[in-house]
């Protein structure tokens, strides 16, 4: 069994959800900024209410960004540190000429079939 992670992918969907955490909290920040005593007494207290239930629900937004943007860092540093671990523990089984683990270098285990497989025509 393999699989085959791009970190580069988990690192750029972290970007992207990072930046919508930043969106969110200038979002938020302009509603927390809004003034709307500045409205009167009849549409101002009203007016509270929904600016703060809209500040309220963008900042659970943005702490819903971040820790996506953080579980993707995360898990792009864990499977690095994982194959690092891996490629050390596999190139301390191979013999001393082959702990390269590079197929372009060649080799015995790398080189071209040099005998036809079954079902192979002359």
């Amino acid at each position: 069994m393999s699989s085959v992670v791009w970190r580069k992918a988990l690192t750029d969907a972290a970007t992207v959800w990072r930046d919508q955490a930043d969106d969110l909290y200038s979002a938020k920040k302009c509603l927390t900024d809004v003034e709307t005593g500045l409205l009167g007494p009849r549409v101002g207290p009203v007016a509270k209410v929904f600016v703060d239930l809209w500040a309220t629900r963008t900042e659970k937004l943005r702490k819903n960004a971040d820790e996506h943007a953080t579980s993707l860092t995360t898990a792009s540093q864990t499977w690095g540190v994982t194959d690092e671990t891996n490629e050390q523990d596999l190139k301390k089984l191979m013999p001393w000429d082959q702990r390269s683990l590079d197929p372009n270098l060649g080799g015995p285990y790398y080189g071209p079939l040099t005998r036809p497989l079954p079902g192979d025509t002359p």
